[in-house]
């Protein structure tokens, strides 16, 4: 399939997202009067008129081809302190410079241009805002080469450095800023429809989407039929999910401080992560393959045990408590007007011997107290 045959029939979604996906931009209003704008979207109404490279949403909402947003630029994002733990992840681990606080002067950052070139044969072109230290740290000059590790990206190797300019002036408003753009040749596109949109979403099956139903972000080819993604505005099911055979072009972003982002017309959520073929291989925590701190836990409710699960998302530093357990109890306790809590129950070095753990506990339970005991759990696992 050509390019040219998608462009007018398939928004691309992905992270890695080809030539001509929607992606929302950010208000160019003051924080001041961003209250005034609808108070679920941080993507408010745009007061310039969208040039020709732009287009607006059906809900009036600016968008603009991923292959022409340039670093400097917000996008939306619209999340809540939640997701956005859940997104940044460790947070110590998070450098200076990408912290939420942090705000990018363009007197002290440069932008970069290189290129990498990796074992398998892809060229990746790569655009980054970096602090001045950052370029000293590892040495940059036009015409050398660094060890570029984009971890979120997968990407780990040597890239040349094609050229170090001035930031450029960074876009005022309520989004988040664009700190790197990414693009390469690439195929293991899935098309995805949703209900009530018009067109499917391609999207690569290791980029991360956010299910309302897992409260969490999760590999694309690891989505089921019928499950909901969210939106914006709301929530929206999965109608059928395809495997394609092509080769694209495709595009991601890096996005300071929150590293998520909207695409499409009605706004799906995704990280700013990808399982691009890099040399070393990206294992999402979702992964049955990942290795690292797996816990298990149980939600408890007025009636008992609501669920058991297990999570790779880490615990709050305060109290030790499970991020992903507590998402879901604070969501229930609101939904419900009762109160629920979790705890975690144990702690494994690895996603699968948690899942080991997790499924005979789900089944004993279940024998001991009757099939339709633990609500939480949808299926047998």
């Amino acid at each position: 399939m050509s390019m040219q045959k998608h462009r007018g029939s398939l928004v691309w979604l992905i992270a890695w997202l080809s030539l001509g996906s929607a992606v929302w931009l950010a208000s160019p209003r003051s924080a001041q009067n961003h209250a005034k704008a609808n108070a679920t979207s941080l993507s408010a109404i745009s007061d310039k008129k969208p040039s020709q490279e732009d287009r607006l949403s059906s809900s009036g909402k600016r968008l603009k081809s991923i292959e022409r947003v340039e670093v400097g630029q917000r996008v939306a994002t619209g999340i809540s302190q939640e997701i956005r733990d859940l997104a940044i992840g460790d947070p110590l681990a998070v450098p200076q410079w990408d912290r939420i606080d942090h705000e990018i002067d363009s007197q002290t950052w440069r932008k970069l241009t290189l290129v990498m070139h990796t074992p398998q044969g892809d060229r990746f072109d790569i655009t980054l805002l970096r602090p001045i230290r950052w370029l000293e740290s590892c040495n940059a000059r036009v015409g050398s080469s660094i060890h570029l590790v984009v971890s979120e990206q997968g990407l780990d190797g040597l890239a040349d450095v094609l050229a170090i300019e001035p930031c450029p002036r960074i876009s005022s408003g309520v989004g988040r800023v664009v700190t790197g753009t990414f693009t390469h040749v690439r195929g293991g596109i899935l098309r995805i429809r949703l209900a009530g949109l018009a067109e499917p979403l391609g999207v690569t099956s290791n980029h991360s989407i956010y299910s309302a139903d897992r409260l969490d972000f999760v590999p694309a080819g690891e989505l089921r039929v019928g499950e909901m993604l969210r939106n914006l505005d709301g929530d929206v099911r999965i109608e059928s999910i395809e495997q394609l055979g092509s080769e694209e072009r495709v595009y991601n972003l890096e996005i300071h401080g929150e590293h998520v982002f909207r695409v499409a017309s009605s706004g799906v959520l995704v990280h700013n992560s990808s399982g691009a073929e890099a040399p070393v291989k990206t294992v999402h925590k979702n992964s049955l393959e990942y290795v690292g701190d797996t816990h298990v836990y149980r939600i408890r409710g007025p009636e008992g045990t609501h669920k058991i699960g297990e999570s790779a998302q880490g615990v709050r530093v305060r109290d030790g408590a499970s991020i992903r357990g507590e998402q879901q109890a604070r969501r229930l306790t609101r939904e419900t007007g009762d109160f629920y809590e979790s705890e975690i129950r144990k702690t494994f070095p690895d996603k699968q011997s948690a899942r080991d753990h997790e499924t005979p506990l789900i089944e004993r339970f279940r024998k001991m107290f009757g099939e339709d005991t633990l609500p939480g759990n949808k299926t047998n696992r």
